[in-house]
Parts: C-alpha cells; sequence; structure tokens
C-alpha cells in the first residue's frame, strides 16, 4: 500500500465515523504534518475523494465532508486487521461513502489476533455496550467472529447482517447473509492444481481450537469443512483418493501442522506436487521452506491460496496463484443490505473466482 492508499484510507475512516467536527477537514498542511507525507500525497488523496462524492472542496473556504450523509450510521461489529479484514474494511469504508452512509465500527481485532487478555476484552465489552445504545439505521456483524463479540444476544436482536461464514456459538444460522461460497473456492484450488500436471495435491487447513473442531453443527459450517468438501468433490471427479491429500484440523496446534507439513516438503517420498492453503497468507513459511531445500514454487510445487490478499501478490517474495474471495463486492451487497428492511433481504452468496499468477 503506498503513501497515497494510507491517506485515502486514513481520511475514509475518519470520515465514515464523522470524526471531522462540522464536517470540515484539516488544512492540507495540518495534514502532512500529521500524517508525516508531503502535501502533493495529501492532495492526491483528497482529489480521489472528491471524485468518488466522498468530499466537496471550496475554495478559500476548505475541503468538507459531503453534507448528505444521514445522522443514523450502520453499526459494524468486525475484524478491520490482517490481510483479508483490512482489505475488506476499506471496501466496506468505500462503499457506504457510495451509498451516502456512516459507519459506526466496533474491531474485533484485538481479541482475535492478539492474546486475549482480561483488559481486551473488557474494552471490547464497552465498545459493543455502547455501540448498542447508538441509533443505527443498520448493523453488519462479522460471522466468523461473532462467538467472541460480548453481548451477542442483544445484538442479534437488531437484525444484523453477517457475513463471511457461521459457525460455532449460541445462534442458529440466520435467514439471510452475506456468505462465501468457500465449497467452490477448495473446487476451483483443486482444479487449477490439476490442470497444472498435480497428482499428488495436498490441501493445508487451519488448526482450529476444540471448541469449533468438535461443535455438533458449528464445524459442518465452517470455512475449512466447505473448502475440504469442494477439494474432495473435485478429485473425486477425476476418481482420485480423497482422503490422503488432506491436511485437516485434526492437529493440535499450529506447531504441529508445521511440523508435519515441513516435513512432508523435505520428504521426496511424500512430497505433494501441489499445495493449496486456506488461507493464501499461510504459504509464507512453506515457500522458506522450499527455497532452503533448493526447490522452486511453481516448478516443483505448484501453489495456490485463497483470500488474494496483497500478500499473496507483490507482496511476496514469489507470487503465486489464488482463490480471490470478491471482496470488493461483498463490502458492496453488505452495505445495500443493512440498509434494507429484513423483509426485503435475501441470501447472497459470493462466487471466489481464480487469479492465475
Amino acid at each position: 500500500m503506498n503513501k497515497t492508499d494510507t491517506v485515502i484510507r486514513y481520511l475514509r475512516s475518519r470520515i465514515a465515523s464523522g470524526a471531522f467536527p462540522g464536517g470540515k477537514l484539516p488544512r492540507e498542511v495540518d495534514l502532512s504534518t500529521a500524517l508525516q507525507v508531503g502535501r502533493v500525497t495529501v492532495r492526491a488523496a483528497l482529489e480521489v475523494l472528491e471524485q468518488e462524492g466522498a468530499i466537496v472542496r471550496k475554495r478559500h473556504t476548505g475541503t468538507f465532508v459531503k453534507p448528505d450523509l444521514p445522522k443514523a450510521p450502520i453499526g459494524v461489529i468486525s475484524r478491520t486487521r490482517g490481510h483479508l479484514y483490512a482489505e475488506l474494511y476499506d471496501f466496506l469504508l468505500h462503499a457506504a461513502m457510495m451509498h451516502n452512509v456512516s459507519l459506526q465500527v466496533v474491531s474485533t481485532s484485538s481479541v482475535l489476533l492478539e492474546e486475549p487478555t482480561v483488559g481486551r476484552k473488557s474494552l471490547l465489552y464497552k465498545s459493543v455496550e455502547r455501540l448498542l445504545h447508538c441509533r443505527c439505521s443498520g448493523w453488519i456483524v462479522d460471522g466468523n467472529c461473532h462467538p467472541n463479540v460480548p453481548l451477542i444476544g442483544e445484538v442479534a436482536l437488531r437484525n444484523p447482517v453477517f457475513f463471511d461464514y457461521f459457525d460455532a456459538g449460541e445462534l442458529e444460522m440466520p435467514e439471510y447473509g452475506v456468505w462465501i461460497d468457500y465449497e467452490r473456492a477448495g473446487y476451483l484450488g483443486a482444479q487449477y492444481l490439476l490442470q497444472q500436471g498435480c497428482r499428488h495435491p495436498l490441501l493445508v487447513c487451519h488448526y482450529l481450537p476444540y471448541h469449533v473442531r468438535f461443535h455438533p453443527n458449528g464445524y459442518q459450517r465452517h470455512r475449512d469443512m466447505q473448502i475440504q468438501r469442494g477439494f474432495r468433490k473435485l478429485l473425486a471427479e477425476h476418481d482420485m483418493d480423497r482422503e490422503c491429500f488432506i491436511l485437516g484440523n485434526n492437529y493440535s496446534s499450529v506447531q504441529e501442522r508445521e511440523d508435519i507439513l515441513r516435513e512432508l516438503i523435505r520428504n521426496p517420498k511424500l512430497r505433494p506436487d501441489g499445495i493449496l492453503f486456506a488461507a493464501d497468507t499461510m504459504a509464507l513459511k512453506p515457500l522458506k521452506w522450499l527455497h532452503a531445500a533448493g526447490l522452486a514454487a511453481g516448478r516443483d510445487i505448484h501453489l495456490v491460496g485463497i483470500g488474494n490478499t496483497p500478500w499473496s501478490g507483490e507482496e511476496s517474495f514469489h507470487p503465486f496463484s489464488s482463490i480471490d474471495l470478491q471482496l470488493e463486492y461483498m463490502a458492496d451487497e453488505l452495505i445495500r443490505m443493512a440498509i434494507q428492511t429484513p423483509e426485503q433481504r435475501v441470501q447472497r452468496f459470493v462466487e471466489p473466482v481464480l487469479v492465475e499468477r
């Protein structure tokens, strides 16, 4: 992400949260100083936001947030950091501006992506509690993080739109949401590997804690199970063994998964000729192991990862193919559905697409 994109993301977030008193943005020189970037960078970012219709620039007066944003925001409870969710959050901010709505966001990243300390859990509880007292025009909730959201029962009474996928937790599967078709993602990943000539492809899944792995209903809805179903379906169509090609969710830790995969890569008799990662960021260490073993991705082992985050492309020291989850489309559908009445809402499924590199 270059400096202009960073400034755009910062301003979108501040605009969406109503952070500018009276709707007036700071001067270019003040933004330049505060963000430690040049005025040319700030000016370029403002030009993008003006073209999007998010701001209005008035000569000799200043820059203002477009005045037709409604007072009642959409409440959002979601991860906002990490490769995939930071990108989705950017798209949500952009989609909100395009639909002339604002967002009131509670991020769950500090609890889900870092050590869930008592202090962080308490802060999340208070943040959700404050959001429940806001007059929101709609609600959007990360379906994967919902078991970790405090007061989720009260949040559910607001008829939120869930997204991504919906696994374990105290709630029943909602009647509507914006879901990623992970089964299709698993199918496309396996199909790509076979098209590259692979005859011993491997699916590498996440480590899952026991309360998810052994949940009677939640595990069947988990993204990894959906990916496995798609992967198995494609292999079955080609009469290939569907069990020995999956490094599933049965290991006891992330370290155990990494140890097993490292040994598979090192052992010529067990080495897969293609690997599908349930998340593209899982390929970081395997790429290093391949390099250390004198092997090359794309020549000795074909790689494909689900997510299509920037890391699998320009940020990776060896770019590899990926399954794009269409986050921009998802964000737009989430905003559209959130401002609808519950009676108007219908299920939406995001169909992944293959991006070859």
